[in-house]
């Protein structure tokens, strides 16, 4: 496995229980912005590591994209998810501000980010937080 890999593993196993990331924040957290494909196939190569929380990672709009040939279903996948309290707007998609993980700038560094590049993605994420009711 390379190090690009490697890194997607530690990423996607550091999403907290009932929080979910997209597959492009996971390629922003990796270091390489414009591999959310890459990310995709990453996962799906690793989809089958029986501690490997796959399903917390969704589209950018909250939305399952899971395959049906991919050895389980949208379906399950949601399933999953309400297993751990996340509530859905419609079949197949939530709200991923409300559910987002967003990693402070230490975990971003332990992820080989720059201090700089993690201060901005933990920013960004923050940013696009959606206040407290």
């Amino acid at each position: 496995m390379d190090a690009f890999h490697e890194t997607i593993l530690r990423i996607v196993r550091s999403i907290p229980h009932g929080s979910v990331a997209s597959y492009g924040q996971v390629a922003e957290y990796a270091g390489a912005p414009k591999a959310t494909r890459e990310t995709g196939w990453a996962m799906h190569a690793l989809g089958g590591t029986p501690d490997f929380p796959w399903w917390r990672v969704l589209s950018s709009a909250g939305r399952i994209s899971l395959q049906e040939n991919s050895g389980t279903s949208p379906q399950a996948q949601q399933k999953l998810l309400e297993d751990e309290g996340i509530e859905f707007a419609a079949p197949l998609a939530l709200d991923i501000e409300r559910y987002r993980y967003r990693a402070d700038t230490t975990a971003l560094k332990a992820f080989g980010l720059s201090p700089e590049r993690a201060g901005a993605l933990s920013e960004k994420y923050r940013a696009n937080q959606l206040p407290l009711l």
